[in-house]
């Protein structure tokens, strides 16, 4: 694959991934921590000093420097992690590890500083552990930003819808030239515009899905089913493309006689069909597609619109597929050969 390729590669799987939002700030949850580590160690110097009824008042502000501490640490640590591995999809970065490993360390200093607290021995020690937790978290901090900038790389900058559709049109006019040498067929031998030919595009099953400024969905796999109408039969290419890589796959042809075409239509499909919509696969139950039926039960299918998926994306709609077209124009070459009505 050459450089250019794998530009277009790496552009295209930017599209249709999410870009992060930016993380939260964990100086806030430093600060719970500084507050709590410092009504811990007031509340500890304090009901060492006190006797009888006076404890009650530095028991309530030690109790209050546990409850903001354990809100830095149960608060800000689970959040940093989930930021870190759920939110930017990094689960075997060494910034996971680095964090889990903050984590427990948190965990073992924050015991010894209530610990140490509670028995007011040496406000040294307490003074150590809180400095300690303090450094942690704003690491922590650090480790959000720089797994935010790693992932940011992976989804930015995105290539534009107009770049996007323009190397669609130019794989699909690629297709739409080499079909005829798939088929076999000459340019004269057509009845149809050699260059204009019916073309149906439609999505590709578990393609990832993504919608443009422009409103309209874009996806990674299409299906492509080219249709070549001569005096005596038509012949169909079809194939999978996938637009990261420029490439084309499943590749088959058929010919038919147009005495053996039973129909062609827009029909509903209710086996199921699967999307992928910033990177969790969705199921969609059923959806329309452009079906051409032969005697022998044989039927190309190009699935084209899904009612249901504005279940999954909330905004955007699907650019035309050229199925209504291609309907018109075999329906009207058939009635012209069989001299009736085609359905």
């Amino acid at each position: 694959m050459n450089g250019d390729n794998e530009t277009r590669e790496v552009a295209v799987s930017k599209y249709f991934r999410k870009t992060p939002e930016q993380p939260k700030e964990v100086k806030n949850r430093g600060l719970k921590a500084v507050g709590g580590f410092l009504l811990i160690l007031i509340g500890a110097m304090w009901e060492s000093s006190a006797s009888g009824g006076e404890k009650i008042i530095p028991l309530l502000v030690l109790a209050g420097g546990i409850y903001f501490l354990s809100q830095a640490n149960l608060g800000g640590l689970n959040l940093i992690l989930d930021d870190i591995t759920s939110r930017y999809q990094s689960r075997k970065s060494d910034k996971v590890e680095k964090a889990n490993s903050n984590s427990v360390t948190f965990t073992g200093i924050s015991a010894v500083l209530l610990l140490s607290t509670l028995l007011a021995e040496v406000p040294l020690i307490p003074i150590i552990c809180g400095i300690a937790l303090l450094v942690i978290l704003f690491r922590s901090d650090k480790l959000i930003k720089e797994a935010y900038e790693k992932e940011c790389k992976k989804t930015e900058p995105k290539p534009s819808d107009q770049q996007m559709d323009l190397w669609l049109r130019k794989d699909v006019d690629r297709i739409k030239k080499s079909s005829l040498q798939k088929l076999d067929l000459l340019a004269e031998q057509l009845w149809s515009d050699p260059n204009d030919p019916i073309c149906v595009v439609g999505l590709g099953n578990n393609a990832a899905l993504a919608v443009g400024q422009d409103g309209f969905i874009r996806a990674s796999i299409y299906d492509v089913l080219v249709v070549h109408l001569t005096d005596y039969h038509l012949g169909a290419y079809k194939c999978s493309l996938d637009l990261a890589a420029g490439e084309v796959t499943s590749e088959s042809t058929q010919e038919y006689h147009y005495a053996d075409v039973v129909s062609v239509s827009t029909q509903t499909d209710n086996s199921g069909f699967a999307v992928m919509v910033e990177g969790e696969k969705k199921s969609i139950a059923s959806y329309q597609k452009f079906a051409l039926s032969v005697a022998s039960g044989e039927q190309i299918q190009i699935a084209i619109s899904f009612p249901q998926l504005d279940n999954i994306i909330n905004r955007g709609e699907l650019a035309p597929s050229g199925a209504d077209r291609a309907v018109g124009v075999i329906r009207t070459r058939l009635r012209e050969k069989k001299g009736g009505t085609q359905g």
